[in-house]
């Protein structure tokens, strides 16, 4: 399976690609968090916590640091 026909990347795999846009998605998330200073709407927050397991009472900066961790807990498995 490849992402176009002949596809030679690491096999036609894509795996490591997507799993390092995962990674980058968290990260970009961790960063526009910390910029915006939180989020627009209840329903944003409530999802993200979410999917990054915290609790609703975690600070800004707690979530900030549970995206990072996400990003590089997704990465790891890259190596």
């Amino acid at each position: 399976m490849g992402r176009y026909p002949g596809d030679s990347y690491a096999g036609g795999n894509p795996w490591q690609l997507l799993t390092a846009v995962l990674g980058k998605l968290f990260y970009q998330g961790a960063s526009a968090l910390a910029q915006s200073n939180g989020f627009q709407t209840e329903e944003d927050r409530n999802d993200w916590l979410s999917l990054l397991k915290i609790p609703h009472s975690a600070t800004l900066e707690e979530q900030v640091k549970a995206a990072v961790n996400a990003g590089d807990s997704v990465m790891y498995r890259l190596f």
